[in-house]
């Protein structure tokens, strides 16, 4: 008896020992000794097998990003008198108007487009965390039920090991 409430016990505080350790990884990460320990051993084995750093391509990244756009511009000549100038300075402010009025609506069409895109992506990250919060829930709960069943085996096994030494 005083066996098989040992073994009960080391179940028990096993469960609870695993589940408190799964909790506190999933809510808190890891602990800092255990990410330092592992960073100062993956950099020595690292150094050790003289593997080379990796390169990411930024490069080619930005590239992707960068765009090209033109526009060309008509602008009227200054003649030699002045109802010529008069002229071409009317014709040069219609087609600057018409020039900034374009590039306006150019403008309100892409904060328009991104406007939609940035509610899309809100409430993508919206939608997201709330099936990362349900998870956790969940994941909690059935760690709590292990906890449980933990204590339980672990109150088992200490009443059978004292039965057993009675």
């Amino acid at each position: 008896m005083t066996i098989v409430g040992g073994a009960l016990e080391l179940i028990g505080f096993a469960l609870v020992v695993v589940q408190l350790a799964r909790v506190q990884r999933q809510e808190f990460g890891w602990p800092r000794f255990i990410v330092r320990s592992w960073g100062w051993s993956r950099a020595k084995l690292r150094r050790l097998l003289r593997r080379p750093g990796r390169v990411h391509g930024v490069a080619a990244s930005l590239l992707g990003e960068l765009g090209a756009s033109g526009r060309v511009s008509v602008r009227k000549g200054m003649g030699p008198q002045t109802f010529d100038r008069f002229a071409a300075i009317e014709f040069n402010l219609q087609q600057i108007d018409s020039e900034l009025a374009a590039r306006i609506r150019e403008v309100d069409e892409s904060l328009g487009k991104l406007r939609d895109e940035l509610s899309a992506t809100r409430n993508a990250i919206e939608q997201q965390e709330r099936e990362q919060e349900e998870a956790r829930k969940f994941e909690l709960r059935s760690s709590l039920a292990w906890e449980a069943w933990g204590v339980v085996f672990f109150l088992c096994g200490t009443v059978l090991s004292v039965m057993g030494s009675l």
